[in-house]
């Protein structure tokens, strides 16, 4: 989905901040806004995986848009996560696990920039870091934030 196409204004603000790693304009959103993470974009014509997007999905859907991450990508989906923690809903762990599928989901679409890489000369350890790196800080950022969560839900309930 091209921004360009996204009618609502804070939605395409709060994805614009997103793609440009601006976390100050991102905050501001969140917290003017925070049905943002929780409610999802009305996409009448997007078919397929990213049908109806929640907020926190256009961080995995970055790669695919862009081919790249910004430099501080693990920051801005702490920002989202947290307002996400902030506002509870019963789509958490919907939301974390389908952002999980689209990062695997990039992943897939770098199987020719592997090839090449592999057809140069590049290690097995230099492509699995290459693949890891950026899914393994969302993967730490989300294990940071969901355990003392989940930690705290069992010792109340």
């Amino acid at each position: 989905m091209k921004n360009s196409e996204i009618t609502n204004p804070l939605f395409h603000e709060a994805v614009e901040a997103i793609d440009s790693g601006n976390i100050s304009v991102l905050q501001q959103l969140l917290e003017a806004n925070p049905d943002l993470v929780t409610n999802r974009l009305d996409t009448p014509t997007e078919k397929g995986y990213f049908k109806n997007p929640y907020l926190l999905w256009f961080v995995a859907d970055n790669p695919i848009r862009h081919e790249k991450l910004s430099g501080n990508i693990v920051e801005v989906t702490r920002k989202i996560i947290e307002a996400l923690q902030n506002n509870p809903t019963d789509t958490y762990d919907y939301q974390l696990s389908y952002t999980l599928g689209l990062a695997t989901f990039a992943t897939q679409q770098r199987i020719k920039e592997i090839g090449v890489r592999k057809v140069l000369g590049a290690t097995e350890a230099g492509i699995v870091a290459l693949l890891s790196k950026d899914f393994i800080q969302l993967v730490v950022v989300s294990f940071i934030i969901a355990f003392p969560v989940a930690w705290w839900a069992s010792n109340e309930f």
